[in-house]
């Protein structure tokens, strides 16, 4: 009588769902949230009570911003292991991402008790006081991590952030510069050291700096308004430098900028506030030149005041091109980023 052969192990309905789980792991240290979702949500499906999948697909969907997506399935991991820290830890996360800072900082405090000697979630911790604005919390609990681990970048590039926030730019920039030597393919240093320049009015390397942060996190669509935004201001300085010889730009490029970032809402108020202040010069303008005191009496020559066109007809075109062209070449300037085409902006895809 012949002996049967075991079934192979790939026909173990649980043994492809633990292949998949490090297979996602993987996926996430290469960057590719997408295929790491996949195969994190293939295990979950094979085995539904697997905390580790569960983990797993929450950290997947936190790298793509699912957050309440990730929040349902850290949940259903800290269910299926109460007494994991990583669970715990997972939960945090993607509360913070969702906007939950006070639930995010008590979950990760829990886990810090759990776990005080991995910097890590000090690193995590610290990130969550950044949500509630909380600058010295964050940069002690950066500091903290430090402690524990010198040489780890996020560490050093929390404590540069939250110093910067506070206006000490000197130990900021040294910060965030040591981060980028220890991790030169973080996109979040990157981004940070274009902030450090767009406070510094150094448009050009801001431009840089949020450049290479896309390119290293094409996903992230809010840094794509930061890039646009830096190079208007470059562009804006330039011209009023050497066209309009203004050695100050009398605050142009920071406008430029400021008309590029934020939500619509506030791109437009700024845009109608610019409007509305070159209307009142425009017709500052036409005042001076039309009405005259003559015998102590006001006298309005309107004729005159039109004579004057040249001076004040070129600031009618401001409020023409922010409500209507502007938006039009930031659009343009949006499309050639993500295809790669703006000069200098090359993407890799």
């Amino acid at each position: 009588m012949g002996s049967e052969e075991p079934p192979s192990s790939s026909a173990l309905p649980g043994d492809r769902a633990f292949a998949s789980v490090p297979r996602a792991w993987a996926l996430l240290e290469m960057r590719r949230p997408g295929d790491a979702a996949r195969e994190a949500g293939d295990a979950v499906a094979r085995d539904p009570q697997d905390a580790e999948a569960r983990m797993a697909l929450a950290v997947a969907l936190l790298a793509g911003r699912r957050a309440a997506e990730a929040v349902r399935e850290a949940e259903e991991s800290v269910h299926l292991a109460p007494d994991s820290p990583r669970a715990l830890w997972t939960l945090g996360v993607a509360h913070g991402q969702s906007g939950n800072a006070a639930q995010a900082q008590r979950l990760l405090a829990d886990v810090r008790r759990l776990d005080p000697e991995n910097p890590s979630v000090l690193i995590d911790l610290s990130w969550s006081h950044s949500l509630a604005g909380n600058w010295l919390a964050m940069a002690a609990a950066a500091r903290a991590a430090l402690a524990l681990d010198p040489e780890e970048p996020k560490a050093w590039l929390n404590l540069g952030i939250a110093h910067g926030c506070e206006g000490r730019t000197r130990e900021a920039w040294n910060e965030i510069r040591r981060s980028l030597r220890l991790d030169p393919e973080s996109p979040i240093a990157h981004f940070a050291l274009g902030q450090l320049h767009v406070r510094g009015g150094s448009w050009r390397a801001a431009a840089a700096a949020f450049r290479e942060a896309l390119t290293l996190d094409p996903g992230e669509l809010s840094w794509e308004r930061e890039l646009v935004g830096a190079v208007k201001a470059s562009f804006v300085q330039g011209a009023s430098r050497y066209l309009l010889h203004l050695p100050k730009q009398w605050g142009l490029p920071r406008i430029a900028y400021a008309t590029a970032v934020g939500s619509p809402r506030r791109r437009l108020l700024r845009r109608l506030r610019v409007a509305v202040v070159t209307c009142l010069f425009v017709g500052i303008f036409i005042a001076v030149w039309t009405v005259q005191i003559e015998n102590r009496r006001f006298e309005f020559h309107p004729a005159r005041g039109l004579r004057a066109w040249p001076l004040w007809a070129p600031l009618c075109l401001v409020p023409l091109y922010g409500i209507f062209l502007d938006p039009l070449v930031e659009w343009w300037m949006l499309h050639r980023i993500r295809a790669g085409r703006l000069p200098g902006a090359s993407r890799s895809r």
